[in-house]
């Protein structure tokens, strides 16, 4: 019982690492060469994908909700403190 949710664990964080570094970058946030380890993460996310027994349709949805339930979390608390203007409308 343990293994499998070390799995589904490993298997989010592979996903998160793997989607969100891309998304720094494409916001000038990290340099470059960190797009080689996000490639890692998407190729293990992957791998550990199928090591699933469950349909990877639905093993899949869970973590696509997941993944959105975190980067809502993000943007709603860790972007609050460089970008204010989400909340208040304005500029700091």
């Amino acid at each position: 019982m343990i293994r499998l949710y070390l799995l589904y664990f490993f298997t989010f964080f592979a996903e998160m690492v793997g989607g969100v570094i891309p998304i720094f970058w494409l916001h000038h946030r990290v340099a470059t060469i960190f797009l080689l380890p996000a490639a890692i993460a998407g190729s293990i996310f992957f791998y550990l994908l199928h090591r699933h027994q469950a349909p990877r349709q639905k093993i899949y949805t869970v973590y696509a909700a997941f993944y959105l339930a975190a980067v809502m979390l993000y943007f709603l608390f860790g972007e609050q403190i460089s970008h204010p203007r989400i909340f208040t409308g304005r500029d700091a």
